[in-house]
């Protein structure tokens, strides 16, 4: 290893020795995102984060406008919910402390699917953008990777989830046009 490696490697865990106090450092290193990630890695992101505070059903992001960050829910809880073509309100998760989302849009640099409010006064989230996720993996290939097969798992979870929520509507709505046939019939 260079000499210039050693001493940023060195600089780097001397900084996050020194963070060791910090909440957000105890709070991310706990996150499944930020676990396996190296000491230089970690301290790249901890300076790129940005700490958001809202009150109650404040908006954070709305449905179909363009995302560039993902959220980490630090404090209180996060209501998501759609609108559907008529205009109908489909709720659809409540986010809890620890909870990371908003994740697809950092990775593909999409329109929004869902639109997210604070459920409570004093709601803090942790941001961090698709610019900070491209440096992160510029300057830590290893680490980036890492970080995306996490999102990328937080998709696929997210995937499975609405998957089961979509089978669960659909048998109920054939359970209910079962009995409105028989209702029918007499």
């Amino acid at each position: 290893m260079k000499i210039i490696e050693k001493l940023i490697k060195r600089a780097s865990h001397k900084a996050l020795g020194d963070l060791a106090d910090d909440e957000n450092y105890i709070f991310l290193r706990k996150n499944y995102l930020f676990k396996e990630i190296s000491a230089e890695a970690f301290l790249f992101i901890m300076t790129r984060l940005v700490e958001r505070r809202y009150n109650q059903d404040e908006l954070i992001f709305k449905q179909d406008n363009l995302g560039i960050c993902l959220f980490i829910l630090k404090k209180g809880s996060i209501d998501i919910y759609l609108r559907t073509s008529d205009n109908d309100k489909l709720n659809y998760a409540k986010v809890r402390e620890g909870a990371v989302f908003g994740e697809m849009s950092l990775v593909s640099s999409t329109y929004r699917t869902a639109t997210a409010k604070a459920a409570e006064n004093d709601t803090i989230l942790l941001t961090l953008s698709t610019f900070d996720l491209n440096a992160l993996s510029d300057q830590f290939p290893k680490d980036g990777l890492s970080m995306l097969k996490g999102i990328t798992n937080t998709i696929s979870e997210n995937l499975i989830k609405t998957t089961k929520k979509l089978r669960n509507a659909k048998n109920e709505i054939d359970e209910l046009k079962e009995k409105l046939e028989k209702y029918e019939r007499g």
